[in-house]
């Protein structure tokens, strides 16, 4: 197997899946309740109706990326494929080392199977009259770094305008609150669960449960030495908003970090390749609290901050602020969308 591909390879298995009004703190409202009586935490969607939230995803600083490949290799290795990875290495910092701000709006409704169904569609609620035209045309290899960068930037915010009013994540709930669209994706399942799965049986004050949620994987190239794992979500009280409307305040918490050491026997078809195993660790967490309507059956509120980080072969840090806000009103261009 070429070399280059056993790198990339290496890389490729320690990824990690995943993963507003984001800047404010979730409002303060009335005094707490106090129950012993369970309380079902239940979507209630009438037949026909449609609700939607702004759903926002935005970086709290610049994430930072930065790769190690030439730890795998013994000093003054003559490997022509380092090359290729110093460009991916390039492109990966232009892309991700970028500060990112997304912005979808979250259609529910119920569909023919009595579940529901859950669209996130990239929308930054700005009109296409008031988005900047974009032109781009592929780099030269004539031009300069600074340059090559800038149509690379340019490149990767076409990409994004593009996809706007485009269905980014297509999924499914129980009105109960389990997600049903097992078949997802771990990155998307990932953002279902956190956005929109509720307990599946009523739950009492101070009761706790799990979410579908897996955020970090290593693959077989890698030993692992430790693993720590935090599921929870706690139903911490009752409280009232102003308006009188009852809420469900529900914390989470959700930490995941395994730690370990390269294969080397890997690498040994390599040449020139070290023998010496790399330390490798990769951590995850989200840590939130929503606000759930009890009677009316959907999110007043729900905020939260996600981070993932690694350390080895790959270097990575990001932390992206989550929100999710109700619509007064469903965008009729996203209505009847299945």
């Amino acid at each position: 197997m070429p070399r280059i591909v056993i790198i990339l390879a290496l890389f490729v298995s320690m990824s990690i899946a995943a993963c507003t009004s984001a800047d404010e703190a979730p409002p303060q409202v009335g005094a707490s309740s106090v129950s012993d009586q369970p309380i079902a935490l239940d979507w209630k969607l009438a037949d026909g109706e449609t609700i939607a939230y702004l759903t926002a995803m935005k970086s709290i600083e610049s994430p930072t990326i930065d790769f190690n490949f030439d730890e795998l290799l013994e000093e003054g290795a003559d490997t022509p494929g380092m090359a290729i990875l110093d460009g991916l290495e390039q492109f990966a910092q232009l892309y991700y080392g970028t500060p990112q701000e997304y912005n979808f709006i979250s259609t529910l409704h119920l569909n023919e199977r009595g579940n529901i169904t859950v669209l996130m569609i990239m929308d930054s609620l700005t009109s296409v009259e008031e988005q900047p035209e974009m032109t781009f045309e592929p780099p030269s290899q004539d031009i300069g770094a600074e340059e090559w960068e800038q149509q690379l930037r340019d490149a990767v915010q076409r990409m994004q305008q593009d996809m706007q009013g485009t269905v980014q994540l297509r999924g499914e709930i129980a009105p109960a609150g389990e997600v049903t669209s097992f078949y997802l994706p771990d990155r998307q399942k990932n953002l279902l669960a956190i956005f929109f799965e509720l307990p599946s049986q009523p739950v009492r004050i101070g009761e706790t449960w799990e979410l579908d949620f897996q955020c970090v994987e290593i693959g077989a190239g890698f030993i692992f030495t430790q693993s720590d794992r935090i599921n929870q979500v706690t139903f911490s009280e009752v409280t009232t908003l102003p308006d009188g409307r009852q809420v469900a305040v529900l914390d989470y918490l959700m930490l995941e970090s395994v730690s370990g050491y390269t294969d080397s026997h890997l690498l040994s078809s390599i040449d020139g390749a070290t023998a010496e195993p790399k330390a490798i660790a990769t951590r995850c967490s989200f840590v939130g609290q929503g606000q759930f309507l009890i009677n009316e059956g959907r999110w007043h509120q729900l905020v939260g901050e996600m981070s993932i980080s690694s350390v080895g072969i790959l270097d990575s840090s990001q932390t992206q602020r989550f929100a999710i806000t109700p619509l007064d009103e469903v965008p009729p261009q996203y209505i009847g969308l299945e």
